[in-house]
């Protein structure tokens, strides 16, 4: 940071050179450097909330200037100390910067955060007495904090977030500052941005190096998500991000985001609907296409239901058409930009400029509400204002030649000498560039018409610009400053002032004159510009507070002032203004804030003492004054009359075609409107009148006369042509009203379009039947007409054919999944596969053919949730297709339980199903017997399958366990006993497995030797089975691959291998069959598991005696004929006697599996 000193030497060497009555230039060299702000993201101030902190920077107490005593006092104020005023007074450690938060309506909290420089360690001081003391409190949050974001909730003015980007916490208060959780995010944090309509919700930036990454939390910052990623999975480097809400588009929720972020290197806009506070937080990618150049990072921008974005192109001297959208005629090479504007979230168009206005370098957002755009634009010499209709696209110009202020390059615009008066719609004020000098412009139509601003009645003019004594319109005029000048001057305040809670009042600095000066006098209005008074010959900061109840003013820091030792006040709307000396030792005055709202009475000034002239070291003086004792009593109803701003012009005395009614209290009334004041306004139509209206597109002001509107050029006005019988072609007068005007009747038919009824310019005939659909072709019906004279050209003959899509067969149920659980190791080689057997659809000549299907694959977590990071391709050198039949090179690196979700798409109909797959990283064997003493023999088959269930049940309620983690596969039943053989599964990579097995080992056994009622099997009979003590084990399955006959090749077939039996979901006699000439339904899923390329089943062998093999025979080679080395894969279009048969006696079991040849002309072509 550079010192105010140096700066403040330099600006009294310049002092020298300069008249105080010299003419204020814009382009004029700024002799102080104002230091930049910390970097932060840049957000749409219609999202932000009045208790919004304020920034201090203070570099050194600026030099000792001399100034005129004789300014020093205001000759039309007298002197006095009010007893009735109640002054609370605080120091704090003086600091070059500080932060400076008053937590909310009706509270008495304030905060002050102090550093020496933007990245220095930070004090957090806390008054809980409007700022009579004040408390280091850093010790709440760490013995060394340095704050890169404070963070106030806009819901509850408790909650606050602290970011501290050096140590990456979080600091979380949901007390107002009484305690702080501290809250470690795993990432670098450096700033949040709280959502305006969801408490708790908000996003944050995690810088990661030079990079920048959105995050999002719900829970004010405890929990976050993952990076905000984009459709394709990659990490997005933050550009720029808004919050939207419903009521500025009906398809967004309360917590969408827009973000614009980098992804390899391009600049993509993400549309997050509904943010996650933890886990995946992915973006839909919604990034204009048609676009031809890259997009602009920085010019993102969301404000109510307008989206702005631009692109950087080359200038090109033949490029006529960019021309015209990127802002006018192209003048040479290099580049410029083009904007492009999307209304209702709908697809981008270029915004159309004025054909001479000439290439767009930079923009800026003045106002986008009611239903208008106003923009501000940086030429390659000057800016101008332009306003566009509710669409957003085509824009006019409203004024030229604004004040600007731009980057050391002068191709960035920092700021525009424009403000919109808040309260009052539709009025706003502008600085103009007249002839090298500036001039103070005023518009009461939302920037339709500008005329100059009323000087105070009989003023005398401030400005030795004006060769007249008595300064009257037209070429005398108040003239106010705005951002230019205040940073010219040095000032940190905002010049201009106007308040929600005061409609009407404006109070600002300025001069009167021909032109605006640099040395402004303080001037007012109470009725939106329409008379103004001098308050004082000096430049005020001012404020409002009691609902613009008290207006008070103070003599702002800077370079070029004094300290001071008072203030003004005034509480009978300016007409007398009384000063209040609030320290005996003169400050200087920094900043002065209000309780957010000005809904209290109390008024805080922020300001520090000059060593040199006190003999005391600096520091920070805190004065609250609360002016509630001077205002007495409770206000009553007589107390409060009613105003209405009016557009001077307006023959009806009404603003943008309305006459809004609000209470205001008498100026003569001493009184207090109290914290819970709501201004009551009423809004009533008024007739429409000349200046309603502004010229239409196309159209502009006569030479001689502003209220008439000519086509351009002398021309004449396009009349649109005729395209079919009926037509209303609308003409425009040249007169369009002006947005947001909601004037009614009177002159409003002498300036609407004329409205005019076209005949029929082609007879055409009456529409033909929709044409028979064709599933097997492009699923589209169509029908026609022609023009009943076969000479007729068809230019204008309206439309001869339509299209429709077909109806498509209900696609509701027709996807099965089996088996439901498929278990499989970490690293093994999975393959996932859809069997589609028998979809067909009937053409239109009575042939077949495979309906347009698409299929996608999805694997996520239990939750739903994409898991991109649990599984890999099993080849590295192949990619992983999730669009066709088959999901195949893929292997789990991350155990866990996961969904493989199947969804088959036909045109608009879809469906999907699911299968469960358990990938472990550890295996183990159980087995249990029990007794009874019914003899089960005569029934065993019977038996078997009541056993198993019940016997699972048990074996899981015992040991704990879900029906994935534990299936019994095998039971053995002999006369008087059964013995269950099963499967454990380990998920869990941070446990042990050997510990885990041992563990389930001997809470089997201790449940068996003790006899728990929960290992008890009732059986119809009842019978009761009682578990063997000693013939209960789970044993850690070290090497589950022992248990194969992997080296052979041989494959093991058993109905055990899958745990729940799926038929086919519809065959000929079922009630669910489709209608003829549809889409037969039945689609099959079987997903099968390879391991090692080999599908193989882990069973114990060795404890069974007779097991059948298929293995390297001659059975073998005929399931797999062909040559490839493709996996086989059993037909599922099996005959009731072709189903997988397993059968067996107390001496073993053979399992049998029956395929059915399938010939070349029945498969499916899956690819279709």
């Amino acid at each position: 940071m550079k010192p105010i000193m140096v700066a403040a030497v330099l600006l009294a060497m310049a002092a020298l050179l300069i008249n105080t009555t010299t003419a204020f230039q814009p382009n004029q060299p700024i002799l102080i450097e104002v230091d930049e702000a910390p970097a932060t993201m840049s957000v749409d101030t219609s999202q932000t909330t009045d208790a919004e902190p304020i920034l201090i920077e203070v570099d050194e107490a600026p030099a000792t200037m001399s100034v005129d005593t004789s300014q020093t006092t205001d000759a039309e104020t007298r002197v006095r100390r009010d007893d009735a005023l109640t002054t609370y007074k605080a120091t704090l450690p003086f600091h070059n910067r500080l932060l400076i938060h008053w937590t909310g309506k009706g509270s008495k909290i304030m905060f002050a955060i102090a550093s020496a420089s933007a990245t220095g360690p930070t004090t957090l001081y806390r008054s809980t007495d409007y700022g009579a003391h004040f408390k280091d409190e850093t010790s709440k949050l760490s013995r060394t904090l340095h704050v890169s974001s404070f963070r106030p909730s806009p819901h509850d003015s408790q909650h606050i977030v602290v970011v501290d980007a050096v140590q990456s916490r979080v600091y979380i208060t949901e007390n107002a500052g009484s305690s702080f959780d501290s809250v470690n995010p795993g990432f670098t944090l450096v700033s949040a941005h709280f959502n305006p309509l969801i408490d708790g919700v908000m996003w944050a930036e995690e810088a990661a190096g030079d990079k920048y990454f959105l995050r999002a939390s719900r829970d004010r910052g405890r929990t976050w998500s993952d990076r905000l990623t984009d459709a394709s999975h990659r990490d997005c480097e933050l550009d720029r991000a808004f919050w939207s809400r419903p009521a500025w588009h009906a398809q967004d929720n309360n917590d969408t985001l827009y973000v614009t972020c980098i992804a390899q290197g391009s600049l993509s806009m993400l549309r997050v609907a509904s943010v996650s506070g933890s886990g995946v937080l992915r973006g839909q990618d919604i990034t204009p296409v048609d676009i031809a150049n890259d997009l602009s990072p920085g010019t993102f921008n969301l404000i109510n239901e307008y989206m702005f974005i631009s692109s950087e192109e080359e200038s090109n001297d033949d490029d006529d058409d960019a021309s015209h959208h990127s802002g006018g005629q192209a003048g040479g090479h290099g580049k410029h930009r083009v904007v492009y504007v999307s209304t209702d979230r709908g697809a981008f168009q270029p915004a159309i400029f004025p054909a001479d206005a000439g290439h767009v370098l930079n923009y800026e957002i003045l106002d986008a509400t009611e239903d208008e755009v106003v923009l501000a634009v940086l030429h390659s010499d000057t800016c101008n204002i332009y306003i566009s209709p509710r669409d957003g696209r085509e824009f006019v110009l409203s004024l030229a030649d604004v004040v600007k202020t731009t980057d050391r390059d002068g191709d960035q615009l920092s700021d525009v000498d424009f403000q919109r008066i808040n309260a009052l719609s539709g009025v706003y004020v502008a600085n103009k560039i007249n002839n090298t000098r500036v001039v103070t412009l005023i518009s009461y139509n939302k920037g339709a018409e500008w005329e100059r601003v009323r000087p105070p009645p009989s003023s005398s003019s401030s400005s030795s610009s004006s060769s007249s004594s008595n300064c009257m319109l037209p070429d005398c005029s108040l003239h106010l400053g705005m951002s230019r000048l205040a940073l010219y001057l040095g000032y940190q305040y905002n010049m201009l002032f106007s308040s929600r809670s005061a409609p009407g009042v404006i109070l600002g600095n300025g001069n009167t004159g021909s032109v605006l000066s640099v040395t402004p006098s303080a001037y007012m209005t109470v009725d939106a510009g329409i008379t103004w008074s001098k308050v004082s010959n000096l430049p005020r900061e001012f404020v409002t507070v009691d609902h613009g109840g008290v207006l008070v003013g103070v003599q702002p820091y800077s370079s070029r002032t004094q300290a001071v030792k008072s203030l003004l006040y005034s509480v009978d709307e300016g007409n007398t203004w009384e000063e209040y000396i609030f320290t005996s030792t003169p400050l200087h005055v920094v900043r002065m804030l209000t309780e957010p709202g000005e809904t209290s009475t109390v008024v805080s000034l922020w300001a520090y003492n000059d060593p040199a002239a006190t003999g005391e070291a600096r520091q920070w003086h805190i004065i609250s004054i609360d002016f509630a004792g001077l205002l007495g009593r409770e206000c009553t109803a007589s107390d409060y009359t009613t105003w209405s701003p009016r557009d001077i012009k307006s023959p009806v005395g009404c603003l943008l075609g309305e006459r809004d009614v609000f209470e205001r209290r008498k100026a003569t009334s001493k009184c207090l409107n109290g914290r819970d004041y709501d201004r009551p306004v009423s809004t009533h139509a008024c007739a429409c009148y000349a200046d309603d209206y502004e010229c239409d597109e196309g159209f502009e002001h006569a030479e001689d006369d502003a209220d008439v509107c000519l086509p351009v050029g002398g021309g004449k006005a396009t009349i649109p042509a005729c395209t079919y019988r009926g037509q209303t072609i609308h003409v425009s007068r040249g007169y369009r009203k002006v947005a947001g005007n909601k004037c009614a009747g009177g002159l409003e038919h002498a300036f609407a379009p004329v409205e005019y009824q076209c005949p029929d310019p082609c007879p055409v005939s009456e529409w033909s039947e929709w044409s028979a659909c064709d599933l097997c072709l492009d699923r589209i019906t169509r029908r026609t007409r022609h023009p009943l004279n076969p000479d007729q050209p068809t230019d204008y003959c309206g439309a001869l054919q339509e299209m429709k899509p077909c109806e498509l067969a209900n696609f509701d149920d027709v996807v099965s999944v089996f088996p439901e659980t498929l278990h499989t190791r970490v690293g093994d080689s999975v393959i996932l596969s859809a069997l589609l057997d028998n979809v067909t659809v009937t053409c239109n000549d009575g042939s077949t053919s495979g309906p347009h299907l698409e299929l996608e694959w999805e694997i996520t977590d239990t939750h739903g949730n994409p898991v991109p990071h649990a599984y890999e391709p099993y080849n590295a050198n192949l990619p992983v297709a999730t669009n066709r039949d088959v999901l195949e090179n893929i292997k789990f690196v991350t155990a866990g339980v996961y969904t493989a979700k199947l969804t088959i798409r036909n045109g608009d109909k879809s469906d999907s199903d699911v299968a469960t797959v358990v990938v472990y990283h550890g295996m183990g064997w159980v087995e249990a017997a029990w007794h009874g003493s019914a003899d089960l023999s005569r029934y065993s088959h019977h038996y078997e399958e009541l056993i198993k269930e019940t016997a699972a049940e048990a074996l899981r309620e015992t040991l704990g366990l879900s029906t994935r983690m534990l299936d019994v596969e095998d039971v053995w039943v002999y006369s008087h006993e059964a013995t269950v053989y099963g499967r454990v599964y380990l998920t869990d990579p941070n446990v042990n497995a050997t510990a885990y097995f041992g563990r389930l080992d001997a809470t089997l056994k201790q449940a068996a030797k003790s006899g728990s009622s929960g290992l008890t099997l009732t059986l119809p009979g009842p019978q009761t089975l009682s578990v063997m003590a000693g013939s209960t084990s789970v044993t850690h399955a070290v090497d589950p691959d022992a248990y194969t006959d992997d080296d052979d090749g041989s494959w093991f077939y058993s109905s055990s291998s899958t745990t729940t039996t799926t038929h086919t979901p519809w065959h000929e006699k079922s009630s669910k069959a489709p209608s003829p000439g549809l889409i037969a339904v039945p689609v099959v899923l079987v997903v099968l598991a390879a391991v090692g390329g080999v599908m193989y089943w882990k069973a114990r062998i060795g404890r069974f005696n007779n097991v059948q093999y298929l293995g390297d025979d001659d059975e073998a080679d005929a399931l797999d004929s062909d040559d490839d080395d493709e996996m086989i894969e059993p037909q599922l279009n099996r005959r009731p006697d072709h189903e997988i048969i397993a059968g067996g006696t107390n001496e073993g079991f053979t399992a049998n599996v029956d395929y059915e040849a399938t010939s070349q002309d029945e498969h499916v072509d899956h690819d279709s």
